[in-house]
């Protein structure tokens, strides 16, 4: 956590960012291990992420009500396409 409101931020958040961050609940000692062993695989991925979210910063900041949509489509498609996923 971090910052002053964060007892506040996880005092409201939804059941949804429970699912969320189940993982936290882990051992730390485990998903250390896990990071360690996949580390390249991380730090790819770590990237992808920080230009995701480095390009929703920029489309909020310059109201690019579009492309935060098109964002949004796409992740809800991958969601929908999820293997096992019950339809």
């Amino acid at each position: 956590t971090g910052g002053d409101d964060a007892t506040l931020k996880l005092e409201t958040a939804g059941s949804g960012f429970r699912d969320f961050t189940r993982v936290a609940q882990g051992s730390p000692e485990m998903w250390r291990d896990i990071f360690v062993a996949n580390r390249d695989a991380m730090l790819t991925e770590l990237a992808s992420l920080r230009q995701v979210m480095d390009r929703a910063e920029h489309a909020l900041r310059e109201h690019d009500a579009v492309w935060l949509e098109e964002m949004l489509a796409r992740a809800a498609q991958a969601r929908a396409d999820w293997p096992g996923n019950l339809k």
